[in-house]
């Protein structure tokens, strides 16, 4: 999965990296919670990358 965000990304290549290492990371340090079929978006993954991709963007336009 990482992977394909990486080719999806051919400009922001490292940034994808990191974001999905994060992503894999907050998967491996969630709580263990009761098995069940559920869509787990990452809120905080989301929110992490947001603010990544803003701070480059003002780097830039600075």
């Amino acid at each position: 999965m990482v992977m394909l965000l990486v080719t999806l990304a051919p400009g922001g290549h490292l940034l994808a990296m990191a974001a999905g290492s994060l992503w894999m990371w907050q998967i491996m340090l969630a709580e263990p919670g009761p098995r069940r079929w559920s869509l787990r978006l990452p809120w905080r993954f989301a929110r992490l990358v947001s603010f990544m991709v803003r701070a480059s963007l003002q780097r830039r336009a600075d």
